[in-house]
């Protein structure tokens, strides 16, 4: 995918030692569930402590505005399979607790954070679907009835891996659009991207607070 470079960058920000990955693998690529999510078991390998997911995601909340970054409290598995699936490797429980799968201490710690920077921050429910065809109005209206406040295609099933491997996670997504039928005007691609190259220096901002916060 044009948008995602397929890069790791090891460097140091904030005096702590990080990894960037510079975009993803994604299900609607072809790629397996396990593929999709490898570079987590490889991040956990190489010791890292606190996953922070980011992805671009249209709001099914209409109250929600385009440029807008949502804190994500919980999320909705809507892909209809999960990373889990198959022989258990024994690095997590077999059948493991969704219960607390983005860190509160790192959400307390974000909105501390959010304030430092005077970033408004707002949290919200994401559900994740395979795409890559962008959401019928009937879906969106019924992901809305299920507590859905944004919609995306990734982020999900990187979470339930890094949440299976005890990772802490805080999870953020960049509101680039509408989705179906909460506004006339129809998803696009270009202005997705277009959003998340303006908007996205908000987030980064942020995420570097919160790590040199981090002890």
């Amino acid at each position: 995918m044009k948008s995602h470079s397929g890069e790791f960058l090891f460097c140091e920000i904030e005096g702590k030692d990080c990894i960037i990955a510079k975009g993803r693998l994604h299900y609607y690529e072809g790629y397996s569930m396990q593929e999709v999510t490898y570079p987590i078991r490889i991040f956990k390998q190489l010791g890292v402590e606190y996953l922070f997911i980011t992805n671009a995601a249209g709001a099914t909340n209409k109250n929600y505005n385009i440029g807008d970054i949502m804190m994500l409290e919980d999320h909705i598995n809507f892909m209809g399979t999960n990373p889990l699936i198959g022989r258990h490797d024994k690095q997590g429980d077999r059948f493991p607790s969704m219960n607390d799968v983005y860190s509160q201490e790192l959400q307390n710690l974000a909105l501390n954070c959010a304030c430092d920077i005077n970033l408004d921050l707002i949290k919200g429910v994401y559900l994740a679907v395979t795409g890559p065809s962008y959401e019928t109005k009937a879906e969106i209206k019924a992901f809305r009835t299920l507590g859905a406040d944004a919609v995306g295609m990734s982020s999900v099933p990187e979470a339930i891996v890094a949440s299976y491997l005890k990772m802490k996670i805080a999870g953020f997504s960049l509101i680039t659009n509408y989705a179906t039928g909460v506004s006339a005007k129809m998803p696009n691609h270009a202005e997705v991207l277009e959003i998340g190259q303006k908007s996205g220096q908000k987030l980064a901002d942020l995420i570097k607070r919160m790590i040199y916060k981090l002890e």
